[in-house]
């Protein structure tokens, strides 16, 4: 028998369910995944797509009315890169992380699976001098006067 395109999305959906306070209940089934589900599931998607900036994030979740999942989101709407969000929900670090995790890493603008040392991008390979490194923690001290 062949599964409809919809049930083959729900058989892929891990368990568990983003619920409308911002938590994530891990023994929900699919049945519990309501609105709020649904929304981090879209914004999620967005993320990796790279079609989403925080404040288009901000944006959609005030348009949802969701705003008592993502307690940071007037944060989101002026911060800038996403690396820079606060969250304080399972919600907002879900939406942050692109749903990877917390195993993930930045890799330049995006939350990215696996660790520094698994990716390919050459950045993560990079040595500093022992004098570059000196030199900025000199003007960072300076900086904050330490």
């Amino acid at each position: 028998m062949l599964r409809s395109k919809r049930a083959n999305e729900l058989a892929e959906q891990a368990p568990g369910a983003f619920m409308p306070d911002g938590s994530f209940n891990e023994e929900a089934g699919w049945a519990q995944q309501g609105p709020a589900h649904a929304l981090v599931a879209s914004l999620v998607r967005q993320r990796r797509a790279g079609a989403l900036t925080p404040e288009g994030a901000a944006s959609l979740i005030h348009a949802a009315r969701a705003s008592v999942a993502f307690p940071s989101l007037d944060q989101w709407a002026t911060c800038g890169p996403w690396p820079a969000c606060w969250t304080q929900t399972a919600s907002e670090e879900a939406v942050k992380r692109a749903g990877y995790g917390p195993g993930g890493h930045w890799c330049g603008q995006q939350w990215a699976a696996g660790s520094e040392k698994a990716c390919d991008d050459e950045r993560h390979r990079g040595h500093h001098e022992p004098e570059e490194t000196r030199k900025l923690t000199d003007a960072l001290a300076q900086a904050f006067r330490l």
